[in-house]
Parts: C-alpha cells; structure tokens; sequence
C-alpha cells in the first residue's frame, strides 16, 4: 500500500509541471504609456484570477510610430501578439493587407455587437469592406476641463463656456490674473500644443469643411472653414488670450497657473491625481455655425498569425474587456461603447464623463487613411508654428496639403509585405 502511494505521488510531482503550465497564453500588446497603461495592468490580473484557461502577458510598447512599426513587423515575422490595440484610423493599414484575423460571428455574439449592445457608428470604424476586424475598447474625443474655483471667484457660470464663441473668449478673458506690473500669472485658457491639430480637425468641420475628398484621395481642407478653424487661434494669440507661445498647458492647468484647457477623455486620469485640483469638463466649445468635435476608438485587434489554435481564447479575453469596460471607462477616464455601461447607474454618476458622451452624436471621426499616423504628426508640425509665429496660416495650410497630396499618393501599407 505505501509502495503504492509513494508511486502516485511520483506520478503526480512529474506531472505538477503539465498541470500548473496547461493554460493558453495569450500575448497583448498596447501602447498605454501613461496612467492608463497601470489601469489596463490590473484588468488584465483581474482576468487572469478570473479562470483557469487563459494566462495574457501584456506588454506596453512606446506610443505611435514605434509600437506600429514593431506590430507590423512582428505580423511579417510570425512573431505577432494574439491581441493588439489599434486606433481607429489606422485600422486600414492592417485590415486591407490582410493582417488581421476577422472577428467570428460567435465572439460578436457574445461580445454583445448582434444584441445592439455598442455605438453603431463605433461598431462601423471596426469594419473594412463590411466585415468585422475590431471591437471598440472606448470612445476618444475632446473636452473643456476648467477650474472650478477659478470660476467660482469671479461668479462665470461654467455652463455657459461651450455655448457659443463669445462666452468661450468672454470666459478666457477674465479669468485671466495679472500682477502689479501687468504680467500674466494666470491665463484664461492655454491651449495644449499637443493637441492643436485635434482642436483644428473640429473646428473645420464646425465651419463646415472636410478634411478628405469623399474617395479619401486627396485633401479638401485647405478652404475657407479650414483658414476659419486656425485663425479663431491666432485671433485669440492676437489679442493676448492665450499664452504667446506654447507653454506646458497640462501642468500649467493642474498647477493654477490656468482656469481653461481642452484635451481629451485620456487626460482625466491625470488631472484626478492631482488631488488639491477641483476640476470640471464641459463640451468642446461651439465656435462654428454647427456642432463637431473630433472622434476615434482604440479598436481591440486579432493580428494574422501562422497558427489559429489561440484565436477562441485569444477572442475570449476581447469579449471580456469589452464587457468589464466600465472598469476602463472609470479609472482610465476614456469613455465607454456599450449602450449598457454608458446608461449604467456608475456611469451616469461620473458627472466628469458626461460632458464627452453627451457629445456622441456629432463626432467627426478621424478619416481612416493609411498614411495618417505621419499626417497627424505633420498637423501638429505645421499649426505649432503657427502658434509659435513662424507661419502664417495660408502657408501652414498650403504647406500641409502638397504634403497631405503627396503621401496619399504612397501605399504605407504596403511596406513589409
């Protein structure tokens, strides 16, 4: 009898190995690099805890160019994650090159797309050719944040900002703190430097422009609503409303250094941190004849792999992130997809989320092109010097469209194939 005993415990200790390492490892890469990224850490140890089949390893690789360089590199190499954050407007370069397996109709049952579950339009920014290659993660777009003491002192009433160009710059005007001598110590309203292009994107087509042709071809921006949407920014340079040359608006806002700023979802995570800060958020100001703030989603993504023995496990985690979304949407700061989570009685208490889903119905999405990762850095090239006083703005303008003109020209994706 104990011979036998001593033979099963042999067996068991030489199969423990077998057993503790039989689950499926799933590999994730992101490109959460801010606070975001320690958010998505901790959805992915509580998914793990959460059963016994999978394991995901994440890694969070450097923002923009470098992580899609690397994602595509990988899918070349046979070395590609299982699952993979892609932004919206770069789904493209991925999905026409075959690089990317197609969502199965059983994960976006579960994954609650047949149920009507999500945001149509976000669901549509996850499609190429009417087939399905991404499941929104969250909605991104553009907010006032203001200080509400600042506000409180001088008896504005907050609600009034985004109604309309004259209460935005009225507000910008005196909330701004000057010393004896006449200098700024506090502005009104500092724009993010980082952000001007996303802040142009929306006025152009709050003044009616567009920023392609319809076939994507060719640039339509260089126009009237788009000389409009980037001079409202020298006119308030020009009449002393905003800093004359950049400045570090994020830290100047949690700092009260300023009452005003407008950034995206994203930066909420860090203003909460800063814990002698009482902020708010309002909608992107109307400036324009129409409403319009620019949109994008960070898509959740399958890369094209040799084998597909992980794809059931891999589709598993997706449907699980989308469904825990509230999670992201709350400490990450990034609004939700779901019809489900946004009518949430959690959600529906996040006064500061409301001011960026209250906006949902007049986004300008981001243009799905594949060269728009080096436009979108050419943006911000050409309206920073503007902002800097070293273009004007019909040169910024004509500048950006023979570049924007000539790249579309280039097939971007093709590169690794």
């Amino acid at each position: 009898m104990k011979r036998f005993i001593s033979v099963l415990l042999v067996v068991f200790i030489v199969f423990l190995p077998f057993v503790a390492y039989s689950k499926t490892i799933i590999d994730f890469w992101n490109l959460f690099t801010g606070p975001d990224g320690k958010v998505m850490e901790e959805l992915v140890k509580e998914f793990n805890a959460s059963q016994n089949e999978i394991e995901v390893r994440m890694q969070i690789l450097p923002w923009g160019d470098p992580y899609y360089s690397k994602l595509l590199l990988s899918i070349q190499t046979g070395t590609a994650p299982d699952v993979a954050i892609c932004h919206s407007w770069n789904l493209l370069i991925f999905a026409k090159y075959n690089r990317l397996f197609p969502l199965s109709p059983k994960t976006l049952e579960k994954g609650g797309i047949t149920k009507g579950d999500f945001l149509e339009y976000l669901l549509t920014a996850g499609k190429y050719k009417g087939v399905t290659y991404g499941l929104p993660l969250d909605l991104l777009t553009l907010g006032v944040y203001y200080n509400v003491d600042h506000f409180k002192s001088i008896g504005l009433d907050p609600n009034k900002l985004f109604l309309n160009r004259d209460n935005f710059i009225d507000a910008s005007k005196k909330l701004i703190v000057k010393d004896d001598k006449g200098e700024v110590i506090r502005w009104g309203f500092a724009p993010m430097s980082g952000d001007l292009w996303r802040y142009w994107y929306s006025l152009l087509h709050q003044f009616g422009g567009i920023f392609l042709t319809k076939d994507g071809s060719k640039s339509a921006f260089n126009s009237d609503p788009g000389i409009k949407a980037l001079q409202f920014f020298v006119d308030m340079q020009s009449a002393n409303l905003i800093p004359p040359t950049a400045i570090d608006a994020a830290t100047a806002f949690r700092t009260g250094k300023c009452s005003i700023t407008i950034s995206g979802t994203w930066m909420r995570r860090g203003f909460e941190e800063q814990k002698d800060l009482n902020y708010m958020t309002t909608p992107f100001p109307l400036i324009g004849p129409k409403k319009a703030v620019m949109g994008a989603s960070h898509l959740l993504v399958l890369p094209k792999k040799k084998g597909r023995d992980k794809i059931e496990a891999a589709s598993r985690f997706i449907e699980w992130l989308t469904i825990n979304q509230i999670k992201w949407a709350m400490n990450a700061g990034n609004c939700p997809t779901r019809k489900s989570v946004i009518n949430s009685d959690i959600f529906k208490k996040s006064q500061k989320h409301q001011a960026f889903i209250s906006q949902v119905n007049y986004l300008a999405w981001l243009p799905q092109v594949e060269q728009f990762l080096p436009i979108q850095s050419r943006m911000g090239q050409e309206f920073n010097a503007v902002y800097n006083r070293q273009k004007t703005v019909i040169q910024a303008l004509n500048d950006l469209e023979v570049y924007v003109n000539d790249i579309l020209t280039r097939p971007i994706g093709e590169v690794g194939k």
